[in-house]
């Protein structure tokens, strides 16, 4: 009988320390490099920008062997949200976690973009704005940016951001690995190779000479903070003639017009610290 007694006590007390475990471990947080207190979940600049916690680990080909997925996406569910990440890549090219956020300190400032806040309005609100309709082709409603960014999350292969100039809301950007994009297959990308797409939400903002220097102190310090990496791509619509001159005029790689896809033609720009990194730009040009 006091045996019987003895493993019962035990049972109730290993019951009890797991459900503790599970109650008072660490929760997801949003990384915020401007100084805000994001409301809600996803990562912490300390644990790679990976979108989660340790509890939250997934092992599939999409996500890299230790990501984090906070949304507790499949990989057929992360691939039908995000249409532009190649199925071809080995699991030994995913990298284990997201690209890392640059801490900058000047005029411009990033945070994460969190689907459970406003975010989701604002960048719906700026994208169907006509000089973003035109370039970026994205005029999603709120819903569709949410389960984009949750996609991303999930994943290590893009990290949705929204930009701050002056502490104010400015603009969406997207950093993310071109090797495991569909731009990667027009040139020679290697896992460690970062990327940007900028949207400058005000039209009243662009034009007047005050991105370029933010952004090219941006590329200094985002491969700066991601190493080993040595290049960054970005691959504007081959119609915008305005943005290549600006990344030619400050020491870019011109890698020429190249089709991204049937539908999307290109012009490949890499931002290169290496003269390997040049010549991998270069390579496959038309």
């Amino acid at each position: 009988m006091m045996f019987f007694l003895l493993e019962y006590v035990v049972l109730r007390l290993a019951y009890l320390l797991v459900t503790i475990a599970r109650t008072t471990g660490d929760h997801p947080r949003m990384t915020d490099t401007s100084g805000r207190q994001p409301n809600t979940t996803t990562n912490s600049n300390d644990d790679a920008s990976s979108g989660g916690t340790a509890n939250d680990t997934t092992t599939d080909s999409v996500s890299g062997a230790a990501n984090r997925n906070p949304f507790h996406l499949s990989e057929q569910e992360i691939y039908k949200r995000l249409h532009r990440l190649r199925r071809d890549v080995p699991s030994s090219a995913i990298l284990p976690s997201p690209p890392r956020i640059p801490k900058l300190t000047g005029r411009l400032t990033l945070r994460t973009a969190d689907p459970a806040t406003e975010d989701p309005e604002t960048v719906a609100r700026w994208m169907n704005r006509p000089h973003l309709v035109d370039t970026w082709e994205q005029p999603w409603p709120a819903e569709r940016w949410k389960r984009d960014w949750e996609a991303k999350f999930s994943g290590t292969y893009s990290l949705p951001l929204i930009m701050l100039l002056n502490g104010e809301e400015c603009g969406y950007m997207e950093i993310y690995r071109p090797h495991r994009d569909e731009i990667g297959r027009v040139y020679d990308s290697q896992t460690h190779d970062l990327g940007f797409h900028v949207a400058v939400g005000d039209v009243a903002n662009t034009g007047h000479g005050i991105f370029p220097p933010l952004l090219m102190n941006l590329c200094d310090e985002l491969i700066a903070t991601n190493p080993p990496s040595d290049l960054i791509v970005v691959e504007p619509d081959y119609r915008n003639t305005r943005l290549p001159r600006i990344m030619l005029m400050n020491g870019w790689v011109d890698g020429g017009e190249r089709q991204q896809r049937a539908d999307r033609r290109v012009h490949l720009l890499g931002y290169a610290k290496t003269d390997v990194a040049r010549e991998r730009v270069l390579t496959g040009m038309e």
